[in-house]
């Protein structure tokens, strides 16, 4: 016989024994449980009944059955999030959203020059005749921004 064929047999021999080797539980001095193959010789332990390992799953059956799991998850995670969607109001309320049409509206009361930039980057001011219709837009924008808030 080869040497490598006899290293093979006791390998295998050695995990066999291995497989059913006796499992020992016992409890230390603290209380706490502990699970072994070898319980220390000053403690009260006992056996416990192992069960034998499950039916063993060819690598193309275990891919399968992964990919049948992932699919059924991604479609109850899709159907949470719609029924998310559907209970939530259409917009939620930003505080950021709101601070900012509050401030652009207290700009306008207080006669503060605003303007905007041109396509060339050049400022142009609004127009006195101009803030009351801003104002109204603004109150309108903190009307929206803020509900809830």
């Amino acid at each position: 016989m080869k040497p490598g064929a006899i290293a093979l047999a006791a390998c295998i021999v050695l995990a066999m024994s291995a497989v059913h080797a006796q499992v020992y539980k016992w409890v230390d001095k603290d209380g706490r449980t502990h699970y072994g193959e070898k319980p220390p010789d000053d403690v009260k332990s006992a056996p416990v009944a192992v069960p034998p390992p499950g039916p063993a799953r060819s690598a193309t059956e275990t891919t399968e059955d992964w990919k049948l799991r992932e699919t059924e998850f991604r479609k109850r995670r899709i159907e949470r999030e719609g029924k998310e969607r559907a209970a939530e109001p259409a917009e939620r309320p930003d505080p950021a959203r709101c601070a900012r049409a509050r401030r652009e509206l207290g700009m306008l009361r207080e006669q503060i020059r605003v303007f905007q930039r041109n396509e060339k980057g050049e400022p142009v001011y609004m127009e006195d005749r101009d803030r009351p219709a801003a104002i109204a837009t603004a109150e309108e924008r903190v009307a929206a921004s803020c509900k809830g808030l």
